[in-house]
């Protein structure tokens, strides 16, 4: 955490390092973590067009490991924040997220597991019924210039 001492406007924290590079890394985090909590809301939100993109969000587990990461970086963000109220704000939204995450992921071990499985023969099935569709039609074909 930076304390603020000015010195020709530079920002230096208590070891003497400067806060002004660090403050703007803490922003692209920021906002690399407003992009990825969309995507979790959308996720969240069971958008098609996204699950299609990213198959593996269908399961819990995976889904509360992305939580925990948002978390995490929402939890170092809130440091660089100058107002006590935003601080506290943050601080409680990580800690949400981070147990919303852990109980994905728990959800995701202990009964999610089933579903997680089903989806994983169902994409079995699926790709065996294709394969049993391609083969029918070479088949047809074959036998069709016979």
């Amino acid at each position: 955490m930076c304390t603020f001492q000015t010195l020709s406007s530079v920002y230096y924290n208590h070891w003497g390092v400067s806060c002004a590079g660090l403050q703007n890394v803490m922003f692209l985090i920021s906002c690399y973590n407003v992009f990825f909590c969309t995507f979790i809301v959308l996720i969240e939100l069971e958008c098609m067009c996204l699950i299609s993109i990213v198959p593996l969000m269908k399961w819990w587990t995976l889904r509360g490991t992305s939580l925990v990461f948002a978390a995490l970086l929402a939890s170092h963000t809130a440091y660089f924040v100058h107002s006590r109220t935003w601080q506290v704000f943050q601080d409680i939204a990580s800690i949400s997220l981070g147990m919303c995450g852990g109980a994905y992921g728990l959800l995701g071990i202990c009964g999610g597991a089933y579903t997680e499985k089903s989806i994983m023969l169902a994409d079995l099935e699926a790709e065996r019924q294709r394969e049993v569709d391609a083969v029918n039609k070479r088949w047809e074909s074959a036998r069709s210039e016979i």
